[in-house]
């Protein structure tokens, strides 16, 4: 029972880090876009 609550713990507190390093280092859509379209450009210039 012990391990079970410790490795729960470990799991909650690694998902809690998790979500504000997603917090913190989200762009804005218009940087997700620019980085998503970097292939597509790639394939053209190279097709």
């Amino acid at each position: 029972m012990t391990l079970f609550l410790f490795f729960g713990d470990m799991f909650v507190m690694a998902f809690m880090i998790g979500l504000v390093v997603w917090f913190i280092n989200r762009d804005d859509d218009a940087v997700i876009d620019e980085v998503a379209r970097i292939p597509l450009e790639d394939e053209q210039h190279h097709g």
